[in-house]
């Protein structure tokens, strides 16, 4: 089966929202980079790793 140009765009995308908005939301609240707790999980998210909610 062959995947048309606008699936694989979608899929990108779905990949990569969290990613947008975590970004989007630090930057509407502040000018500074992002401390490093944030940054950690920005690339986390970026690099497609799972998140681990229920860590303590």
């Amino acid at each position: 089966m062959k995947a048309s140009w606008p699936e694989a765009l979608r899929a990108t995308r779905a990949w990569l929202e969290p990613w947008i908005m975590l970004r989007r939301y630090w930057r509407a609240f502040s000018d500074l980079p992002p401390p490093l707790e944030l940054k950690a999980l920005l690339e986390r998210v970026f690099s497609g790793r799972n998140l681990y909610l229920y860590a303590r």
